[in-house]
């Protein structure tokens, strides 16, 4: 049994706390279950709950101004396997399930906010990554596992990237059903041709021609992985004007972005990821008013009814380029 950051907690502590009748169970599985317990703070467990989540969720909160939960302390029963995360609790309600609710003023401000939201991660830097690893390996307390250790000298020699985090982009993140191996890729081409190695994608003439609309020699970006609508916090809040759409306090409209949860699937990725991961997923909402919402934002999610100027920049995007061989991928990998 090991732990990180646990201060007055211990593992035994945390799984009484599971025990108490005043715990509330709100996902039960082998691999990753959810409570929140009587001290109102949320606890992460399971064989599929890795360590990496909890760094992101602190890399992301100290290099940033964003509503995060913060992580009181992680424990690691190298016996059942079994990982610990214990965590702070946002006030709101997932995005999901009140998009219904909201107006087209109120989506459009909350799709603004998830932008800057992924321009913020994308200026953490690899350095910034180390750092924090090297933070967690100094803490009062930390008993040194090979995992971890491991995998902190596998970023300095790895020029600061792949390591913890890196681990989580492929093993808890949406590639999950192609590999569990840790993806040492340095750039969107190093990614590409990787993704294309595991998919079984090679020397296909489709994905050739797709891979020639994506910027190879473009680093990749610190993300969330999976900055979904279930991923995101928002509350109510008082509003003077629910009908203007500006973005000012005066005139602001009844809803506000309060948490950004999951981490999970936090890693780096190429530029156009979280692009593409709204895209691929857009048609889930349609009926909520949101894929209509990610259109007027920008995001290529509009794919009938397209001008010739709009088809032709539909074709050369890189999140199409993509997304189709992300298809590929799940069809003959």
């Amino acid at each position: 049994m090991s732990s990180i950051g646990s201060a007055r907690w211990s593992l035994d502590l945390v799984k009484c706390r599971l025990k108490s009748p005043t715990t509330k169970h709100h996902r039960m599985h082998p691999s990753r279950s959810i409570a929140e317990l009587p001290e109102g703070l949320f606890v992460k467990y399971g064989k599929h709950v890795h360590i990496g989540e909890g760094i992101a969720m602190r890399i992301a909160r100290n290099k940033t101004s964003l509503p995060i939960p913060k992580v009181i302390c992680m424990f690691v029963d190298a016996d059942n396997e079994i990982t610990y995360i214990l965590e702070t609790k946002l006030l709101g309600q997932r995005l999901g399930d009140v998009l219904l609710e909201m107006d087209e003023c109120a989506q459009l401000k909350i799709g603004n906010d998830i932008i800057n939201i992924t321009a913020c991660l994308s200026s953490i830097t690899p350095q910034d990554e180390h750092d924090e690893i090297v933070a967690y390996l100094q803490e009062p307390g930390y008993i040194h596992l090979p995992e971890i250790d491991e995998k902190a000298s596998l970023i300095a020699a790895q020029s600061i990237r792949g390591g913890m985090i890196g681990r989580l982009t492929f093993s808890g993140g949406i590639f999950s059903q192609f590999c569990d191996d840790v993806c040492s890729a340095k750039s969107t081409g190093e990614f590409i041709n990787w993704f294309g190695e595991i998919g079984g994608l090679k020397g296909r003439r489709l994905v050739t021609e797709s891979v020639s609309k994506i910027d190879f020699d473009s680093p990749l970006i610190f993300s969330h992985g999976n900055l979904d609508v279930e991923n995101i916090l928002v509350s109510r809040i008082p509003s003077r004007d629910t009908n203007d759409c500006t973005d000012t306090v005066e005139n602001d409209t009844k809803w506000k972005l309060t948490g950004v949860i999951d981490w999970e699937a936090a890693g780096w990725y190429p530029y156009f990821f979280d692009e593409w991961h709204n895209f691929s997923r857009s048609h889930m909402y349609q009926e909520t008013g949101w894929t209509d919402t990610l259109v007027k934002l920008g995001f290529p999610c509009k794919i009938n009814d397209l001008t010739p100027g709009e088809e032709a920049e539909y074709d050369a995007s890189p999140v199409i380029a993509f997304n189709l061989i992300f298809f590929n991928a799940e069809l003959f990998g």
